[in-house]
């Protein structure tokens, strides 16, 4: 690839290994915080993830206050008693695996603080395990850009590869069902679909279960994507 090739997702909540792939292969990744918050649906990850127990996978979800279309960056986080239960869990599913003592000091503290809105801890954890894995990408939210805030899907995503000077916009692979490419070429810029390829690794229970947390890859078998 050539050109600055950027990249877009929503702050999930302990995203996946795709998530951090993504930001591999990106010159510079935003963070759409300025979109609609999903509570329910195969969307809904900004509040929840799943880690690998010794019965298949368990949620880990954060109470969030129920606000009508609202923002993701303005979500609220509606109580301050579930840090225990997160960590208690990872620590209980995870504290056997290789990495752990190598990685679970600095992931713990993430669950000493109290936090007023969703964004307060997810986007400091994905900045934290983009450190872990060695990514540099530039990090950018998008709620700094100063977007038309009546922009919606494709039209928002090729303004924000404008007003970042892009020249190639890597989509996630479901995006192939719902971009609009002809607009993306009227502007010159190229779309590429992600093409991650979800690896297999030793899990500390047996039967692999894939598309977890990338806590899950990170304590199992190192930083090194």
């Amino acid at each position: 690839m050539t050109g600055k090739t950027i990249s877009i997702h929503q702050p999930n909540y302990l995203p996946y290994l795709g998530f951090f792939d993504k930001i591999k292969n990106s010159d510079i990744f935003v963070i759409l915080d300025n979109v609609q918050f999903v509570r329910t649906g195969e969307f809904a990850w900004q509040h929840r993830n799943r880690i690998r127990v010794k019965e298949g996978w368990l949620w880990l979800t954060i109470p969030v206050v129920r606000e009508f279309k609202s923002k993701i960056k303005d979500i609220k986080i509606a109580s301050q008693n579930w840090q225990e239960g997160h960590w208690k869990s990872i620590e209980f599913n995870y504290r056997r695996t290789p990495y752990w003592e190598e990685y679970s000091s600095g992931l713990s503290e993430f669950y000493k603080k109290d936090y007023d809105f969703l964004v307060d801890i997810n986007i400091p954890l994905i900045k934290w395990l983009m450190e872990k894995f060695g990514l540099e990408s530039e990090l950018i939210l998008a709620s700094n850009l100063n977007l038309d805030e009546k922009l919606q899907s494709t039209d928002l995503l090729i303004e924000i590869v404008k007003c970042l000077d892009g020249d190639i916009y890597l989509s996630g692979k479901m995006g192939e069902t719902y971009l609009d490419k002809e607009k993306f070429q009227n502007h010159r810029i190229e779309v590429i679909f992600q093409n991650f390829q979800h690896p297999t690794y030793k899990q500390k229970y047996p039967e692999f279960v894939s598309n977890l947390s990338a806590i899950d890859f990170l304590f199992n078998a190192g930083g090194a994507l």
